[in-house]
């Protein structure tokens, strides 16, 4: 028989291993058994069997009553190294995401939150590459709001800026969803057009140009914009730089034939 005490223990470690209990500091133990009244007579058969168990067995049934080892885990050394590996997960997850925030940032423009000169020359290359290899043309439009040095010289950068961020919602909301639109540079945006004769192009610049002058308004009075058009596959010349020059040259034709219209081609501004 053992005290109910040492027996509460052993449950307690074979129900909930790792478990620590150390019972072993002045414990009085012996060994003994106990059977039900009608079978009193079993105790002189156990008795003999008890006291013939030697020191080594009793040492070894103590040990299992009334001293528990808590067992060290296999890998212990995961456990202790753990830690440094989660910082280095968390680490490398943190600078990933900054990275990936900052490739975003370096493509978009701060005020308008549209693609900025840097993106809009990679779409620029992959809708050239595009062209190259599966002849699928593709044209641009360069848009510059009429006389907007004026707005900034008579109400503030502030208001410019308003009216940046005005166009460029518009122009977004109206665009089709193959079209990538940017800011090309100070009061510029470019339009590419994917998969866009330069009659298609035009049809597109015009509804642009009259929402503009529709709904955009300053001082009470209509804003307008002037727009240069042109596509990659009948443009003289080859390569992206030449198409830009060649929606340049229009778009300037553009301002100088009074503004508030569209070219896509020089001869269209001496009709």
């Amino acid at each position: 028989m053992v005290d109910s005490s040492e027996v509460m223990q052993y449950i307690l470690m074979e129900e909930f291993p790792g478990f620590s209990i150390n019972s072993g500091t002045g414990v009085y133990w012996e060994l003994r058994a106990a059977v039900k009244k009608e079978n009193a007579s079993i105790i002189k058969e156990i008795n003999p069997a008890i006291a013939a168990i030697s020191t080594d067995e009793l040492n070894q049934l103590r040990q299992k009553w009334f001293w528990y080892k808590e067992p060290k885990p296999e890998f212990q050394w995961l456990y202790q190294i753990s830690p440094v590996l989660l910082l280095l997960c968390f680490a490398i997850y943190y600078f990933y995401s900054q990275g990936v925030r900052l490739k975003a940032l370096s493509v978009k423009d701060e005020l308008t939150s549209q693609l900025n000169r840097r993106g809009i020359n990679k779409s620029l290359r992959l809708a050239y590459s595009l062209f190259l290899r599966a002849n699928i043309n593709f044209s641009i439009i360069i848009i510059d709001i009429d006389h907007f040095k004026v707005i900034n010289d008579k109400h503030g950068h502030l208001e410019g800026d308003n009216v940046l961020k005005s166009l460029s919602q518009l122009l977004q909301h109206q665009l089709r969803n193959s079209d990538t639109l940017g800011r090309w540079g100070g009061e510029e945006f470019m339009i590419i057009c994917f998969n866009t004769e330069l009659n298609d192009a035009v049809a597109i610049a015009e509804r642009l140009r009259a929402t503009i002058e529709k709904d955009m308004k300053v001082d009470g009075k209509s804003l307008t914009a002037s727009f240069g058009i042109a596509d990659i596959e009948s443009s003289p010349g080859a390569g992206i730089d030449n198409l830009i020059r060649v929606a340049d040259e229009r778009l300037y034709q553009a301002k100088m034939s009074g503004r508030n219209r569209c070219i896509p081609d020089l001869a269209s501004c001496e009709a």
